[in-house]
């Protein structure tokens, strides 16, 4: 499926996958709803070439032309991705903070009232005696 990709159809491939228009964030979905004018003329570019497909699903998508990509697209589009950002020190520590789900504040889970609570797949429990464990 050669074909030249323009930098306005990689943003729009890369919203029809739940990403960014540069390509951070997670994959959620592979569907592009309603395109008009040249954003449709763009897509239907994509569909001559094998890279995506549409239909029209009537009420449910407004009577508008709903587009979704290929397996090779979807490929193409995630090997397009830019590496994750790096993370500050502070950066990495929040994200392990909501990692953890405690169910406390910041400042609380900072100062190491988290590491004395035990936690289940249940939740927590709170300042769990030493030693104790449930599962």
């Amino acid at each position: 499926m050669p074909m030249n990709i323009t930098d306005r159809q990689l943003a729009m491939m890369r919203h029809a996958l739940g990403f960014d228009c540069q390509g951070n964030g997670r994959r959620y979905r592979n569907h592009y709803c309603g395109p008009q004018g040249e954003e449709r003329k763009a897509w239907m570019e994509l569909v001559d070439a094998g890279w995506a497909t549409h239909k029209n699903l009537g009420p449910i998508s407004g009577g508008d032309d709903t587009f979704w990509l290929t397996k090779p697209a979807i490929d193409y589009v995630c090997s397009k991705r830019p590496a994750p950002p790096k993370l500050t020190r502070s950066q990495k520590r929040y994200r392990e903070f909501l990692d953890a789900d405690s169910g406390m504040r910041f400042g609380e889970w900072l100062k190491g009232l988290g590491k004395r609570k035990e936690y289940s797949r249940f939740g927590y429990i709170h300042n769990a005696p030493e030693g104790f464990s449930h599962e």
